[in-house]
């Protein structure tokens, strides 16, 4: 920028002293040397323009002002940080010349109030241009203002602006940090917390254009387990894998390969950066116009404990020095990060635990229910054994002894032996696995030894037992031992359920009958019923009606019948007591 010797306030015209009592900017151009510039000496500049900079010159807020059509650019001392490695010597040339990529962007809307003279606001504008010796990513807030002339045309545009790149970047960056926080807190596993992290990020492309996660075991290598921005086929980019023992290690050619250079890199235990070029191929360029030239790598803080290793890839703005606060913005998303793969590992570790104390509960659980489910299995033949016993004894005892019934109760007592035998033997048979024996019958001899079983029993609480069967009925495959276990559990649950009546006859009616589909079995009683009860609920595990029952009966009834085809169910018999139903399917075609 030619200079003029300083003039004295003898030489200097009047309307142009305002020049040095101004800021730095006012002295230089009155020194500098106009005569080769569109405007010619400053003594004959248009009166508006001194106007206008005698305002601008004497405010510390940053002015602009652009003049005539080719958008001469002048600005203050303030201004001057915007047209780093510019000032002073850009001063009062066109805006083209000095910032021709910003100029793209801005002479649209310059156009816009020459033409029609109203003033207009930008806020948070982002703008692209280069600044000292690189274009550089900028938010500005910004008015253009119309410089009017006495005709009231429009001559120039004043602009105060306000430089808001820290302010915008910085939200961005804690808006990032934020949704990292908020949308993987639900992760609890290392799969869950990458699907979540990838769309997270994916979400700020401006600081970080592409992004990979690398996770695995310090004596094995990386693999890639979350990436975005990288395209639709992310091996195209960087390494799928990477070993950490080839780190420094040459490829064929003897160069390094993108695997050696992020093996070196992530070897060196700090934030690294390296050219983008050499480990991405192609560079992705995300929301910009151009490729980010570098790339970061940096060490994630692994769990306490954890035998794996995390490092984060980060593609660098192509518009913005890798400064320090982007090294801090880097450096607290992988602090958040080794936070987050921390707490899924505590996750991990406590559902461990959760689930071994769970599959122990669960063990002494069965064996529970499996020991309750034996005795009472059990427990129904051995009843039926002990009254036969005693009712067997009452008769030897009786005067004279009654031999006929004697014996009767004794076959009686060997049929619930057998009985009991039976059930003892399917129980080995289901813990070892073998299949239940099954085979075609018509169930009449499974009704007969059932009542036979509980004859004496009801007998001897005056309870009447009848019998429906109908005259022809389909044959079913099934293992009677199991089915004739059901019968009992019914018959005796509801001898159980009328002990308690007394304003009443006491009556069990055992029918069955032909159905659609196969063979219905019901036991009608006319007991207490179950009141409000939901029906279902008489056939869950533990529950009972009954002051000392264990309520597993009816659901073990169910569990026989389901497995052979079938279904069970109770229903409320009016005005008194239950009736509990069983279907069975009818034997297909086969053996009989």
């Amino acid at each position: 920028m030619p200079l003029l010797p300083s003039p004295s306030a003898a030489t200097t015209p009047a309307h142009l002293r305002y020049l040095e009592d101004a800021d730095d900017v006012g002295r230089l151009l009155l020194r500098h040397d106009w005569h080769d510039y569109a405007l010619g000496p400053i003594a004959h500049w248009p009166p508006r323009l001194h106007e206008v900079l005698k305002l601008c010159l004497n405010s510390n807020f940053p002015y602009i002002v652009y003049w005539g059509p080719q958008l001469l650019t002048f600005w203050n001392s303030a201004g001057s940080l915007f047209f780093g490695g510019q000032h002073p010597h850009a001063l009062g040339l066109p805006l083209h010349d000095i910032q021709s990529d910003a100029a793209r962007a801005l002479a649209p809307r310059i156009a816009q109030v020459l033409k029609n003279g109203l003033a207009v606001l930008f806020e948070d504008m982002q703008v692209i241009y280069r600044r000292n010796d690189y274009e550089e990513e900028f938010y500005e807030t910004f008015s253009y203002s119309p410089i009017l002339n006495d005709d009231g045309q429009v001559t120039g545009i004043i602009t105060p602006i306000i430089d808001t790149t820290a302010h915008v970047i910085g939200v961005r960056r804690l808006r990032t940090l934020g949704d990292l926080a908020t949308q993987t807190r639900s992760a609890h596993s290392l799969a869950q917390y990458c699907e979540s992290l990838s769309p997270c990020l994916a979400r700020n492309p401006y600081d970080l254009p592409f992004f990979a996660l690398y996770a695995g075991q310090t004596d094995a290598a990386l693999r890639l387990v979350a990436q975005a921005g990288l395209g639709e086929v992310p091996e195209a980019g960087l390494p799928l894998q990477i070993g950490m023992d080839q780190g420094g290690a040459p490829d064929d050619s003897g160069r390094f390969d993108p695997a050696h250079r992020l093996a070196t890199a992530m070897a060196s235990g700090q934030l690294t950066v390296l050219a983008a070029a050499s480990v991405v191929q192609p560079v992705p360029q995300g929301v910009w116009d151009a490729a980010p030239r570098s790339v970061a790598v940096l060490p994630i803080r692994a769990p306490a404990g954890a035998e794996q290793q995390f490092f984060l890839v980060a593609g660098i703005n192509p518009y913005k020095l890798l400064d320090r606060d982007y090294r801090d913005f880097l450096g607290m998303l992988a602090t958040q990060i080794g936070r987050g793969l921390a707490d899924c590992r505590a996750f991990e570790e406590a559902a461990a635990r959760a689930r071994a104390e769970l599959a122990s509960l669960m063990r002494r659980t069965t064996m529970g229910e499996l020991a309750t489910s034996i005795a009472h299995e059990v427990n129904q033949p051995l009843a039926a054994l002990v009254i036969d016993a005693n009712a067997c004894l009452r008769w030897l005892a009786a005067t004279p002894p009654n031999l006929e019934e004697a014996q009767a109760a004794a076959r009686r007592i060997v049929s619930s032996g057998r009985h009991a035998g039976n059930v003892v033997r399917g129980i080995r048979e289901f813990l070892n696995g073998a299949a239940s024996t099954r085979r075609h019958s018509n169930l009449v001899e499974c009704v007969w030894a059932s009542l036979g079983l509980v004859r004496t029993e009801a007998l001897r609480h005056d309870i009447g037992l009848r019998v429906r069967l109908a005259a022809t009925l389909p044959q079913v495959c099934v293992d009677t031992t199991q089915i004739q276990q059901v019968m009992l559990n019914l018959l005796l649950n509801a001898i159980e359920a009328l002990q308690q009546v007394r304003d009443r006859a006491r009556s069990i009616t055992l029918e069955m009958c032909a159905s659609a589909d196969g063979v219905q079995i019901l036991v009608h009683d006319n007991g207490s019923g179950f009141g409000a009860t939901d029906p279902e609920r008489l056939f869950d595990a533990f529950y009972t009606t009954k002051p000392e029952g264990l309520g597993f009966g009816l659901s073990l009834s169910r569990s026989i019948i389901e497995a052979h085809g079938g279904r069970m169910y109770a229903a409320a018999r009016q005005p008194h007591g239950v009736t509990i139903g069983c279907m069975l399917p009818a034997a297909g075609e086969g053996p009989r």
